[in-house]
């Protein structure tokens, strides 16, 4: 199943439960799913989180076709040395590649970026990453 199709499943589940406030949902996904995220042109989301991924053309995706809102919270979370997506990578086919996302998301005040050292591409699990995701949901998702 394409990643995206996840997605609007997912919502449309969620818009069934009466608890759901579709203005305070928050769009997350790591790795590939981020790919989905960065893409997803569907309901207008309180903000986005996109780890390890680094929006940047490459092996992986030769445009990254953004779909960012403008002035809409993101969070990039991804390794400074992330295997697939820097250039510790050595077939990532993309030499002037940052290995983030600082070009999608130039001129986007309310974006943030956080690179952790030395990580893993699976760090969603690592202190940095939490302690960063669960700040950005907090504000943005604040009643």
């Amino acid at each position: 199943m394409h990643r995206a199709s996840e997605i609007a499943a997912a919502l449309s589940a969620l818009f069934k439960q009466p608890w759901v406030d579709p203005s305070r949902i928050a769009l997350a996904g790591t790795s590939e799913g981020s790919v989905a995220v960065a893409r997803y042109t569907g309901i207008d989301f309180a903000g986005r989180i996109v780890c390890s991924w680094s929006f940047e053309p490459n092996y992986f995706v030769i445009e990254p076709k953004n779909a960012f809102e403008p002035g809409k919270p993101v969070l990039n979370v991804i390794s400074s040395v992330d295997p697939y997506f820097s250039q510790a990578n050595p077939w990532l086919g993309n030499p002037s590649a940052k290995g983030y996302c600082a070009d999608a998301l130039k001129g986007n005040g309310k974006a943030t970026i956080v690179l952790i050292p030395g990580a893993p591409h699976t760090l969603i699990n690592l202190p940095a990453a939490r302690n960063a995701t669960a700040a950005f949901v907090a504000e943005v998702l604040k009643p």
